[in-house]
């Protein structure tokens, strides 16, 4: 696939092999995004997400190997280009902070309609903040 393209480069971070595959089709359905690749642990993301050029990471906060809050610290020091998106079912008030502490620039419940998570990666390509979770997002 040709990446030169303008399209909104995707990275899925999701130790669910059916969901990532899920996220993958998602995103790759979309005219303006593409998924350049799928990680299932946090173990070398940082590494990935610098050599993929993903524009935004999409990640769970719940995967095996590297610590989610340091994974985050570390592709903020090696891609400063790269916008981390959290997609988790852990959408409390505490995770929230501590991801966005760390540098994510979103976070989507996975209990949430997944139509809102195009619509954040979107949103935090272009530089917006968004916070979403349960039944409303909004824009922080």
């Amino acid at each position: 696939m040709e990446m030169s393209d303008n399209r909104i480069r995707v990275l899925c971070a999701e130790d669910n092999r059916d969901l990532a595959a899920m996220l993958q089709a998602f995103i790759d359905s979309e005219d303006d995004m593409c998924c350049v690749g799928l990680a299932e642990s946090g173990d070398g993301l940082a590494e990935m997400v610098a050599s993929s050029r993903a524009d935004i990471v999409v990640m769970d906060l719940s995967m095996p190997g590297r610590s989610p809050i340091q994974t985050l610290r570390d592709i903020g020091e090696r891609s400063a280009t790269s916008k981390v998106l959290i997609h988790s079912g852990y959408d409390d008030q505490t995770s929230i902070d501590q991801a966005v502490a760390a540098g994510a620039w979103g976070f989507v419940s996975k209990h949430g309609d997944p139509q809102r998570l195009l619509d954040a990666i979107r949103r935090v390509s272009a530089g917006e903040m968004v916070i979403a979770t349960g039944a409303a997002p909004f824009a922080r």
